[in-house]
């Protein structure tokens, strides 16, 4: 065992991530002894079973909750089921829960959340992108020198979401999706406030491309002023990225979040034979890539979870700002 503090973990759901959870309690020397399916005969067993092999099925998650074997709770429900099952595991168990997102679909849902949690401890969000190794690289950059500025950019891959969850899902993908890479900020810059705001939607497309989702540029800053320009937008080419700027031509960049480049400086080519352009490219000077043996952020998350030692982790209140956040993309546009 780890130096873990609970050690008999009980599971809500026995989908993809979930088993992903699963693999993390083994890791650490824990043992997921219970869990519930949406259904009794859900094809997700065998499977679930060859990774937690001491696992009893339970009917439901009344009866994970009230099994005394089980010290602490994973919750993975559906994500349209996601936040009332926060609610109701906050109001019907003391013990320590690790709640998938999403836990609110906006920054109502989750304030009756905090206010339902009042004064508990260790009630944590799944956030798992705080654990990457690269973001604590960045981290620690952040906290040594001041960025200069910062962006960030999503593209949704809508069309493939809405085919493997319906088109329900469309009008709620920045706090299904989205919201990693907007935690993410909230947790390397603090609360960020919207400064200027345009938005659209494809509203010409069908249910099964861009429909209900909400596109989205923006300008914001954190309370020291470090300004972060931010595009989210459906079916963009591009990849994900994060990138922080600081004094000296020095930059962190996440693409994907996985992996981190550290650039410093730029090298210029002059023009040559069959080209008539000079060249600037960044000089890389680093790179820390996450860990995949297993899900990236989920091991270090589950260790803090199990050991009663969060660290980086998100907890309720940190779901908040990212749905405030979330709510402010969809007032009026603004301009400075």
């Amino acid at each position: 065992m780890q130096n873990l503090q609970w050690k008999k973990v009980g599971l809500i759901g026995i989908g993809a991530i979930a088993k992903r959870h699963a693999e993390a309690v083994a890791a650490l020397g824990g043992t997921v002894v219970a869990a519930c399916a949406g259904r009794p005969d859900s094809p997700n067993w065998p499977g679930f079973l060859e990774i937690a092999p001491a696992c009893r099925q339970l009917p439901d998650w009344r009866a994970v909750v009230e099994d005394p074997e089980v010290e602490a709770i994973v919750a993975c429900a559906p994500w349209d089921q996601s936040p009332a099952m926060a609610a109701v595991l906050i109001e019907a168990t003391d013990k320590p829960l690790l709640l998938e997102k999403p836990v609110a679909l906006d920054a109502a849902q989750a304030l009756r959340l905090v206010e339902s949690a009042g004064d508990r401890a260790h009630i944590m969000v799944g956030y798992n992108r705080r654990f990457y190794e690269p973001v604590a690289s960045l981290r620690e950059a952040i906290a040594a020198q001041r960025p200069v500025g910062a962006s960030v950019r999503i593209g949704e891959t809508v069309a493939r979401q809405v085919e493997r969850f319906g088109p329900e899902i469309a009008p709620h993908l920045l706090a299904f999706s989205s919201a990693h890479a907007l935690d993410l900020m909230v947790h390397l810059l603090g609360p960020l406030s919207v400064r200027a705001l345009a938005h659209h939607r494809t509203e010409h497309q069908p249910p099964t491309a861009s429909d209900g989702f909400l596109s989205v540029t923006a300008m914001l800053t954190n309370r020291d002023g470090v300004p972060v320009t931010l595009e989210v937008t459906a079916e963009d080419p591009g990849p994900n990225e994060v990138r922080f700027r600081f004094d000296g031509g020095l930059a962190y960049r996440l693409a994907p979040l996985e992996s981190l480049q550290i650039l410093q400086g730029i090298r210029i080519e002059e023009p040559g034979p069959g080209r008539t352009v000079r060249r600037f490219e960044p000089i890389e000077v680093g790179r820390v890539e996450a860990d995949g043996a297993i899900k990236p952020g989920i091991p270090g998350q589950m260790r803090a979870f199990l050991s009663g030692e969060p660290g980086p982790a998100a907890g309720l209140r940190d779901a908040l700002r990212v749905m405030e956040l979330l709510d402010a993309f969809k007032r009026p546009a603004t301009v400075l």
